[in-house]
């Protein structure tokens, strides 16, 4: 699932099921420099560590094309801490407010 408001194009991304577990990713070349700072301060807030770097792949499993960096944090089945988390990734890092539409897509 994707959050987004449209305007800027600011996202947060989702991963997870019924059967894996939910997973925030947010990529840090989306980021800001400001932005970038406040999420450092908003992930160590939660007790999630700085960004990672991984491996893009082709295709799941594939070979290595190139590599990632974003935050990332695993919720487990826990939906009201990713709830929580989300919206202060909204308004801490992006400084959106009550009356801003969003735009959510799930995949």
């Amino acid at each position: 699932m994707i959050i987004e408001e449209p305007k800027s194009g600011k996202f947060i991304q989702f991963a997870g099921s019924v059967d894996e577990p939910l997973l925030l990713d947010l990529p840090t070349q989306t980021l800001s420099t400001t932005e970038l700072d406040k999420a450092k301060r908003v992930f160590t807030q939660f007790g999630y560590s700085g960004p990672q770097k991984y491996q893009l792949q082709e295709y799941p499993g594939g070979p290595p094309v190139g590599e990632q960096t974003s935050f990332m944090a695993k919720f487990g089945s826990d939906v009201d801490l990713a709830t929580r988390f989300s919206v202060a990734v909204l308004y801490q890092i992006y400084e959106l407010n009550d009356s801003t539409q969003l735009k959510l897509t799930e995949e």
